[in-house]
């Protein structure tokens, strides 16, 4: 399951890497690393650490298969029940960003997806959380200045006083 995860997500960051390329080539005073820039440093570095994780995932899969030649089963029901609840609350993400806001959302959505998958330790989670929720407001809001979903109503307001 892993090995097909990787294999959407290399297809997926080979398509951004080629359309970097067809990006124009408009650029003004302020701007570093010109408009397609940043698309080919995050395709470049999301290839080179996902062949990483590949290799580590095959190395994992041969160690487990030269251990264990009775275990037959691959895909168990608890992973389709982990792998359709984290599908749920990236919908769920998708539809709520542009109400509640970019950082609420996206701190509940990242709390909500690791408690998921497995991890228990909540305060190193919830450190986890807000150090990651921070650190996305702070590079994609104010460095490459992108404008994040703010929400509706009271939470429009709230998101002007944080960024």
């Amino acid at each position: 399951m892993q090995l097909i995860f990787s294999a959407v997500v290399g297809i997926i960051l080979m398509v951004f890497l080629v359309g970097s390329f067809t990006i124009d080539n408009t650029t003004t005073a302020s701007d570093v690393l010109r408009p397609q820039g940043f698309p080919l440093i995050f395709a470049i570095i999301g290839l080179f650490l996902l062949a990483l994780d590949t290799v580590g995932t095959i190395r994992k899969i041969i160690a487990a298969k030269s251990k264990e030649k009775e275990s037959t089963e691959v895909f168990n029901k608890e992973g389709y029940k982990r792998t359709g609840l984290t599908v749920l609350l990236l919908l769920l993400y998708i539809v709520l960003v542009d109400v509640i806001g970019f950082i609420i959302t996206t701190f509940l959505f990242v709390f909500a997806a690791a408690w998921v998958i497995g991890y228990k330790k909540w305060k190193v989670l919830g450190i986890f959380t807000i150090a990651l929720t921070v650190m996305m407001v702070v590079v994609f809001g104010n460095i490459f200045a992108i404008p994040l979903p703010r929400g509706v109503g009271i939470f429009r307001e709230l998101s002007f006083f944080i960024y």
